[in-house]
């Protein structure tokens, strides 16, 4: 068995620790106080991460074409 830092015991299959990166830590950007999960390794939140400088990946949607057929001059209403 291999004994942790905090005493505790774990069996030899048994999954990784969980890594973590600190408990108080807030977004390294200027005025932004974000507060950032211990378990998320970015020194930025998303927000300031530069998601909006990133490449779409989905082409525009086109119009759908109409159910509808399409009406000519030579159309006339039916009496």
């Amino acid at each position: 068995m291999t004994v942790l830092k905090e005493g505790r015991r774990r069996g030899p299959n048994a999954e990784p620790p969980v890594r973590s990166f600190g408990n108080a830590r807030a977004c390294a950007a200027d005025g932004c106080a974000t507060r950032l999960s211990r378990y998320n390794p970015a020194p930025c939140c998303y927000l300031h991460k530069g998601w909006d400088l990133e490449q779409r990946i989905r082409p525009p949607r086109h119009a759908p074409e109409s159910p509808l057929a399409p009406t000519t001059a030579d159309d006339r209403p039916s009496d």
